[in-house]
């Protein structure tokens, strides 16, 4: 996957430096994010699951945290970006 012309661990530390300093999501690729999702995630369940009413995850960290969960739980290779790229993805249901 190409991503920009920087070196890759330059970019992940500029992101990484990003989330600290700011609390904020970095600037990911979330039209990347739906594809990793619908590829891996769709096997397990459908979109109705982030739309429940009792539904589980009510922050970032919680979201963040759900996603590795299910991405190792599903043995998904996601490196950091693409992980942050499927988060970005799904706020769009959660809307934080």
């Amino acid at each position: 996957m190409i991503r920009a012309a920087l070196p890759k661990n330059i970019l992940r530390g500029l992101m990484a430096l990003t989330c600290i300093a700011t609390d904020a999501v970095p600037a990911t690729d979330p039209v990347y994010g739906k594809l990793l999702h619908d590829t891996e995630c769709l096997v397990c369940h459908t979109t109705t699951h982030y739309t429940r009413e009792n539904r589980l995850v009510d922050s970032w960290d919680k979201l963040r945290k759900r996603v590795a969960y299910c991405r190792d739980d599903v043995g998904a290779e996601w490196d950091a970006a693409e992980t942050e790229d499927v988060v970005l993805y799904l706020n769009s249901y959660y809307k934080f």
